[in-house]
């Protein structure tokens, strides 16, 4: 199953009717011949070619226009948006529909691994700094601790979330 997000999923929205979907891009359109929907997203070549994070803006920007200037119900709007990855990194766990899993944490050894990294790097970076990487480990007696979340972002090129601050 791929992932939806910004660059593969159209936002679309009746202001009439106050309906709201997902829909693939390009692969599936609806019929929109009798519909009066509005389109966002992956449609635009900008939105597509943004990094995550900008997508991430784009996409609460967009839900505020909806809300505000649509009067699209937030929460339904809420639970059509927890479809994108961006939406989902955006919104803390505490809100409706995010179901995050319990918090895995890496040892020093294991997050090294992931970030290519030595480990005395990270120790080093903690030392200094109080963090590596932007990431924030917790200290359980002497070990240090990683999110495993948040060094998966950080492999990835992705910067970590503010919840790991």
């Amino acid at each position: 199953m791929k992932t939806r997000n910004a660059t593969n999923t159209m936002l679309l929205w009746d202001p009439k009717t106050g309906n709201v979907v997902l829909q693939d891009w390009p692969e599936t359109m609806v019929n929109m011949s009798t519909m009066s929907y509005r389109s966002g997203l992956a449609c635009y070549p900008g939105v597509r070619e943004a990094s995550f994070e900008k997508r991430k803006a784009i996409i609460f920007i967009e839900a505020m226009h909806l809300i505000v200037r649509d009067g699209i119900d937030p929460n339904k709007l809420h639970k059509v948006l927890l479809g994108l990855e961006e939406y989902r990194d955006g919104c803390s766990s505490d809100m409706p529909g995010m179901n995050r899993e319990k918090e895995e944490y890496l040892d020093t050894c294991e997050a090294a691994a992931m970030l290519m990294r030595k480990e005395n790097s990270l120790r080093a970076y903690y030392q200094k700094k109080g963090h590596a990487y932007g990431i924030y480990p917790m200290k359980v007696g002497s070990r240090l601790m990683w999110s495993k979340n948040q060094v998966s972002r950080v492999a990835r090129g992705l910067p970590p979330t503010k919840s790991s601050y």
